[in-house]
């Protein structure tokens, strides 16, 4: 264990972690969710003593920290969220603004007995998926455009009629399945 940091509990899941002071807070990094994210002492203080409305942001900031960082290589500094009293609201904002949208193909995929693993977003929303009977992760690529296009009805339709689920068994281990703007599905190798 690093000598600079010290064993603490997540600010934003509650679990066991490790902060390395900094100024003016500290970089916290929860292996189990959230992984690495940057924390001003003053939102720190404001998530563990605020009002219940202050609470309830930090499942969405710890969500939104895990996407940051999710996948990141030895760089994930880079990455990491960097959470103030600030910027907290907007944060948690978009992050429950990307869990709405995705949430018709997460549906969709639980009731297959599928388990959504973690997600990621950039110009495609990433979704790390098990299959059931499955010892490895596929994942499920999405065209962000095709969210902000549909209705949760129409996603869903999508993904019944299409058969993702059973698109998602027919991919190599390691591979991906891709959904792109034309709506076409693609399976691509482990690359």
């Amino acid at each position: 264990m690093n000598p600079n940091k010290k064993e603490c509990k997540c600010p934003l899941c509650g679990r066991l972690a490790q902060a390395l002071e900094l100024k003016p807070g500290q970089r916290i990094e929860c292996k189990e969710k959230c992984t690495t994210y940057e924390i001003s002492e003053g939102l720190k203080q404001l998530l563990a003593s605020g009002t219940p409305e202050d609470k309830g942001f930090a499942p969405y900031l710890s969500d939104a920290a895990q996407r940051a960082t999710h996948g990141a290589g030895p760089n994930i500094l880079s990455f990491c969220l960097q959470l103030n009293e600030k910027n907290y609201p907007e944060i948690a904002a978009d992050e429950k603004g990307f869990q709405d949208l995705v949430q018709p193909v997460v549906k969709y995929l639980k009731s297959k007995g599928i388990v959504v693993k973690g997600e990621g977003e950039h110009s495609f929303v990433y979704l790390e998926l098990l299959l059931p009977n499955a010892d490895h992760t596929t994942t499920l690529k999405v065209e962000r455009s095709l969210f902000m296009d549909r209705t949760p009805k129409e996603l869903e339709s999508y993904c019944r009629d299409f058969n993702i689920a059973g698109e998602l068994a027919k991919t190599p281990r390691g591979g991906s399945l891709e959904i792109d703007k034309s709506a076409a599905i693609r399976q691509t190798p482990k690359g």
